[in-house]
């Protein structure tokens, strides 16, 4: 009988020891769980932070390129009658397309550029059927509908939205709007006023500001 009883003993530790080990093994799987929720969810916002960084970047390089582009814009009062910048509808709606005469200077022999800068918008769609985003295109043309002599994208794939607004509605001052969207759908909106008058863009505006979401 005492030898039974030993045998019982024993049956109930190893039970016991069995049991400890299962929870143990539950707690650990729980902790690796929470930290890879973690470190995903780290990942994944260093990500967003970057995106918010490239759409900056990518902004900003549109923004000075038109604003170089505007600096030599061929202003009226020097035998030219029409409007100094053309938008695509027409004011007072707003456009997602402008262009005007650029005077450049190569060799010191001076000659004109029709400079346009418009919004291409992708014809493909999410999976959930959402448009995905496009492209801003720069073309610079030796007159307009004439020889393509260069061609610039900005945003590639990544261009949700773009804007401009004859703000004085005489061309003096025009708004310019972008919005872009990533892969993550961190989507940023920028704002930058130029002046154009007399192919001048002041000092004043030269700003830009920017949200994200």
């Amino acid at each position: 009988m005492f030898q039974a009883m030993r045998i019982d003993l024993k049956i109930v530790n190893k039970a016991f020891t069995l049991a400890e080990l299962l929870v143990g093994m539950v707690v650990l799987l729980l902790i690796v769980a929470a930290l890879q929720r973690f470190f995903f969810a780290s990942v994944r916002g260093s990500q967003h932070k970057q995106e918010v960084v490239d759409h900056v970047r990518t902004a900003s390089i549109l923004f000075r390129s038109i604003a170089d582009d505007m600096l030599g814009i061929f202003p009226r009062g020097y035998g030219n009658d029409k409007k100094p910048i053309s938008y695509v509808p027409a004011p007072p709606k707003k456009a997602n397309e402008f262009s005007f005469w650029k005077m450049v200077s190569m060799n010191s022999i001076e000659s004109f550029r029709f400079i346009s800068y418009k919004i291409v918008k992708s014809t493909k769609v999410s999976q959930d059927g959402v448009p995905l985003p496009g492209d801003i295109i720069r073309e610079e043309f030796d007159k307009p509908n004439g020889e393509l002599i260069r061609k610039d994208i900005f945003g590639s794939g990544i261009v949700d939205d773009f804007e401009v607004f004859d703000e004085a509605g005489d061309s003096s001052q025009i708004r310019v709007q972008l919005s872009v969207r990533g892969k993550l759908r961190t989507k940023v909106d920028f704002v930058r006023f130029y002046s154009a008058d007399l192919g001048m863009v002041t000092t004043e505006a030269q700003y830009w500001n920017y949200s994200a979401n």
